[in-house]
């Protein structure tokens, strides 16, 4: 297996572990804002936008790196 296909591999690991640990800051924090304010909330919703639809292209971009 080619060095870059590790790293691809390797990228979409990393990748995966952090959408795991950056949902339950998410959820936190929409949690924290719906307690103490509508503003974080909005805040919060804002910021899981950005980061499902940040990690959807990464993700795609490295399949097509691995030719899956």
């Amino acid at each position: 297996m080619p060095k870059w296909k590790k790293i691809d591999e390797l990228m979409l690991q990393i990748s995966n572990r952090v959408r795991t640990y950056s949902v339950f800051f998410e959820l936190g924090l929409l949690i924290y804002g719906a307690i103490n304010g509508f503003t974080l909330t909005i805040i919060a919703f804002l910021i899981m936008f950005a980061h499902s639809t940040t990690h959807a292209n990464t993700e795609r971009l490295i399949n097509q790196a691995l030719g899956s």
